[in-house]
């Protein structure tokens, strides 16, 4: 339905137990929609598998302006790989990965800075970030 669908400009699933699998769902289906400006996930488990399913959504959709992984356990390796598919993407502007367990996974998150032009907001609080994360 999220494929087709022409209406819908927010989604908000925060707070159920969609995990990994339900992520790569999800994904696929916004991968061709055009009308989701806004797409939330929070708290829902996807861990660092989960966000690697957004890898060819962020390199293919430029329509989401607002992406919240909010507190997903995705950690170091998840965010390496959504930074995968942030390098290419040309819609985000707002990016929450909050409360990820990332610590030095923010190296990658500097590299996307450098190439990224369209990320205006990111919000990377209640991490584990140390000095040398900081410092990317």
């Amino acid at each position: 339905a999220l494929k087709v669908n022409k209406t819908l400009r927010s989604l908000d699933l925060s707070g159920n137990k969609i995990g990994a699998e339900g992520a790569k769902a999800l994904a696929i289906a916004l991968r061709g929609n055009t009308t989701v400006t806004s797409f939330s996930l929070c708290d829902n488990g996807i861990g660092a598998e989960g966000a690697k399913s957004f890898i060819e959504l962020l390199k293919w959709n430029t329509t989401i302006k607002e992406l919240i992984l909010r507190d997903n356990d995705i950690g170091d390796e998840g965010l390496l790989e959504l930074s995968k598919g942030l390098k290419e993407n040309r819609g985000v502007t707002l990016l929450n990965l909050e409360l990820n367990k990332i610590k030095e996974g923010a190296n990658a998150i500097s590299e996307v800075l450098f190439v990224n032009t369209s990320l205006k907001t990111l919000l990377i609080g209640y991490n584990d970030i140390d000095n040398e994360g900081a410092q990317a």
